[in-house]
């Protein structure tokens, strides 16, 4: 009987076709590894000759950051082993993030918006992506403060107790209009009043909300709305 497909092929044929593609797949990794080395050569390149300018143009970093991630290069790597001015601008803007979130762990309980921290600085020309490489800089050190995102908003954490759905759920509601009650909970969501009171009794104590007695209703705060007014 004649064979078909694969069974064709004797063992030996079978082998020597398995080591054309490893071989021809090991030759593009090595095409694709010298390709990215050089690639990242020109980057820091790049770096050491216009690091004054990487510091100061905001529309600059950007897009050198942008290019650096999207060829899967982190651009941690590129800072960390050139002394520039890029190191001691994100460095300065690390002492920053640690300085601001301490001051207002009080206020919001260790939950400051990313867009407040920019607003409060917008001396220093940074973006989001800034926060975000310095915050990186810093797990190594304090693996408390990190970037979380809750609905469409981003948050820097600065506690080592992870949310819970509820409170996700709450701080994404309280995010969007300012403030939540009991009675926004049970018609939304179809909270139990036990329910409701408990977890924002317990976000209260946390600091994640602020209380107002508005004429007899309770009303519960995002400490960044209370700020802004």
């Amino acid at each position: 009987m004649k064979k078909v497909g694969l069974a064709a092929f004797d063992d030996n044929k079978l082998r020597q076709y398995s080591e054309l593609g490893q071989s021809l797949l090991q030759k593009k990794t090595n095409e694709l590894t010298t390709q990215l080395q050089l690639f990242k050569s020109i980057l820091l390149n790049f770096l050491k000759e216009h690091n004054e300018e990487l510091s100061k143009d905001i529309t600059l970093r950007n897009e050198f950051i942008k290019i650096c991630q999207s060829v899967g290069i982190d651009p941690l790597q590129i800072y960390d082993k050139h002394d520039s001015k890029m190191n001691e601008f994100y460095f300065e803007l690390c002492v920053r993030i640690i300085e601001f979130s301490n001051s207002m762990k009080d206020m919001n309980g260790g939950l400051l918006p990313v867009n407040e921290f920019l607003s409060s600085f917008k001396d220093l020309n940074i973006t989001f992506k800034d926060v975000e490489i310095s915050i990186g800089l810093l797990s190594a050190l304090n693996d408390e403060l990190k970037i979380i995102k809750i609905g469409s908003k981003h948050y820097i954490k600065n506690f080592n107790i992870e949310l819970t759905n509820d409170q996700n759920m709450i701080l994404e509601t309280v995010g969007n209009i300012g403030f939540i009650s009991v009675a926004i909970l049970r018609d939304n969501f179809g909270w139990k009043s036990y329910r409701s009171q408990s977890i924002l009794n317990e976000m209260i104590s946390s600091g994640y909300l602020w209380l107002d007695d508005n004429n007899g209703e309770l009303l519960y705060w995002d400490p960044a709305w209370i700020t802004k007014s």
